[in-house]
């Protein structure tokens, strides 16, 4: 039980508990609980970050995507380095340029990527039209070359 005493309005913890350790220990075993469940957590997202990085490359090692572990590590260099300049304390005045920088570069190769494959498709699908068209030609000529007046 806590009492309070009058003169200096600081509460008085009961010297022990029926298990034999006082309220002050108590609350410091909670504190311990909480930091062990923290690092844990903490423990539980660094593994998920490894494994979400890595698991990609090994299954593109294993199938030979050269070309998706290429771009991989060209975005992980370029995350590391902007994370690296972020962490530094202090922190340079020229860091936040370069982050939003970044930024734009990724986003804007992104847009180049998704035009590129706009035009593809757009090829693509103009080449299907001309096959048709030409198929679609050579039925008609074929069609009028067997009628005879």
């Amino acid at each position: 039980m806590i009492e309070h005493n009058m003169h200096t309005q600081q509460p008085r913890f009961e010297p022990a508990t029926k298990t034999g350790c006082s309220h002050y220990e108590l609350h410091n075993s909670c504190n311990m609980l909480s930091t062990i469940a923290s690092s844990w957590l903490l423990l539980l997202q660094i593994s998920t970050l490894v494994g979400m990085w890595l698991i990609p490359v090994v299954l593109s090692l294993r199938f030979y995507w050269w070309r998706f572990i290429t771009i991989w590590s060209v975005f992980s260099l370029i995350t590391g380095f902007v994370s690296f300049k972020a962490t530094r304390k202090p922190i340079a005045g020229t860091t936040p340029r370069s982050i939003n920088q970044s930024i734009k570069v990724i986003c804007n190769a992104r847009n180049v990527v998704h035009r590129l494959k706009s035009e593809v498709r757009a090829v693509a699908s103009g080449r299907v039209l001309l096959m048709v068209i030409e198929k679609v030609g050579h039925w008609v000529t074929l069609s009028l070359g067997n009628t005879k007046d």
